[in-house]
């Protein structure tokens, strides 16, 4: 029998008129049902998570033991010598990107490039070359140094992309290279080409 049974029969009996005696009997009875049904009935238990959150908190309550004396002067010492060693590291800087191994001029410089740009240029001391993709402005630099024994003021560079191009009905590309402009020292000169 359940306990919405148990409560269905008290209930239908109380619906009825009762005698004067009943009611304590009835009393009494009610009194027996909720004992039982508090027996039945267990108690829900906390969820564990607030035990473990109830305890850290406890933890946290309670007052930690002071560190002695020497123990705080090594706490110190240690504090002083980090700080120390973050003073004495230098900072570290990028470093520049690689240069090609070698200095000699045919590693970085391709070829003179002509044009009627070029020839124009060339009356205000800055000479077109056809360089290497991986050539730098150091490395083109010290090639026409010691290949022509000129000093160079500025470089510049740039990156001719390569462009489509059509024969009949095939579809190509023409090669993109790169090439530098290099500004040298009034005075100087440098001959592309011999006459």
């Amino acid at each position: 029998m359940s306990l919405f049974d148990i409560f269905k029969k008290k209930s239908v009996q109380t619906d009825k008129p009762i005698e004067a005696g009943k009611i304590k009997e009835l009393e009494t009875e009610k009194k027996a049902v909720k004992v039982e049904v508090e027996k039945k009935i267990k108690p829900i238990p906390e969820p564990k998570t607030k035990t473990i959150e109830k305890a850290k908190i406890i933890e946290k309550a309670k007052p930690k033991p002071k560190p002695k004396i020497a123990e705080k002067k090594e706490i110190k010492i240690k504090t002083k010598e980090k700080e120390q060693d973050k003073e004495k590291k230098p900072e570290t800087k990028t470093k520049p990107k690689k240069a090609l191994k070698g200095t000699d001029a045919w590693e970085s410089l391709f070829s003179p490039h002509v044009t009627e740009k070029a020839t124009d240029l060339a009356g205000e001391n800055k000479y077109v070359f056809k360089v290497f993709k991986r050539a730098n402005k150091i490395d083109i630099k010290k090639a026409v140094g010691s290949l022509y024994g000129v000093e160079v003021e500025d470089i510049k560079i740039i990156n001719v992309r390569k462009k489509a191009r059509k024969v009949g009905k095939t579809q190509g590309f023409r090669k993109g290279y790169k090439k530098a402009i290099v500004k040298i020292k009034k005075g100087q000169e440098i001959e592309i080409l011999p006459h």
